[in-house]
């Protein structure tokens, strides 16, 4: 029983880490953002990635009717700071719904919304040089350097395994969730906490926000495991915190906080 709840636990907060051609967004235009080019040709965008050794930007946007969009655009996109930014070429997608984009476009922008998955505006996908996605972010706050730092992190993933993981089926994620669970039931009950350290880091290495996850994980099964060793249980929620500062979820971070309130309560 124990166990399912700190099972539920574990689900709230990978949900909440996993948290959001024509057209370029309104005010995010070269004129708007001092020469800031955003291309809308993906292929192009390729060509030039590969040209200059960067990674690929693309920014799902609907640029005349949503409002995170535009928040986006006018916290992050068009500060100096993103600016001068040197890792990736841009690419804006745009989904308008006041004025219409040739079909050939339209088509072009739907398609890899679907291939993608990305779900809700605004949407960040991040590729590598040759245009293989590999990560995909939203809307955070907290300015231009909380955004550049969580796309920094995000850069992580670029790997065979973080690519693959992109394109997780939602079946295939619950068969790995799955099996990840049942070996860590048995590593519990054989009260191996450092074998159950190993296998969560190898669990969360590659995913969105991993060290976060990995860290609140060792947290809750150092109090299964052990729950009068609070001094250990109080290290990984702090780790938790200090990793999870980039990722610019303040919700996240209030549960984090909590949580070493209670630890210190003795709770």
């Amino acid at each position: 029983m124990r166990f399912a709840f700190f099972g539920f636990l574990l689900a709230f907060v990978s949900h909440a880490v996993a948290a959001d051609d024509a057209g370029r967004p309104a005010a995010v235009s070269s004129a708007a953002t001092n020469d800031l080019v955003w291309l809308t040709d993906l292929e192009a965008a390729k060509k030039q990635a590969a040209a200059e050794k960067k990674g690929i930007l693309v920014a799902f946007i609907g640029s005349d009717w949503c409002v995170w969009c535009k928040r986006l655009e006018k916290e992050v996109f068009s500060t100096d700071e993103f600016k001068a930014q040197k890792d990736f070429v841009l690419v804006a997608l745009d989904f308008p719904r006041e004025k219409t984009l040739p079909e050939d476009v339209r088509a072009r922008n739907e398609a890899l919304r679907k291939d993608w998955k990305t779900g809700g505006f605004p949407a960040v996908v991040l590729l590598d040089a040759e245009g293989r996605p590999y990560a995909r972010t939203g809307y955070l706050p907290g300015g231009p350097k909380k955004y550049l730092d969580n796309l920094s992190y995000l850069r992580g993933l670029d790997n065979e395994i973080g690519r693959k993981a992109f394109f997780e089926s939602s079946a295939e994620k619950e068969a790995r969730e799955a099996a990840y669970k049942e070996k860590l039931g048995v590593l519990i009950n054989a009260g191996n906490f450092d074998a159950v350290c190993e296998h969560i880091d190898a669990h969360f290495k590659h995913e969105r926000g991993g060290k976060v996850l990995a860290a609140f994980n060792k947290c809750l099964m150092s109090e299964v495991l052990d729950p009068n060793d609070k001094s250990r249980a109080l290290k990984y929620v702090e780790e938790a915190i200090a990793e999870g500062e980039v990722l610019g979820n303040e919700p996240l971070m209030n549960f984090f906080r909590m949580k070493r309130m209670r630890i210190r309560n003795g709770q």
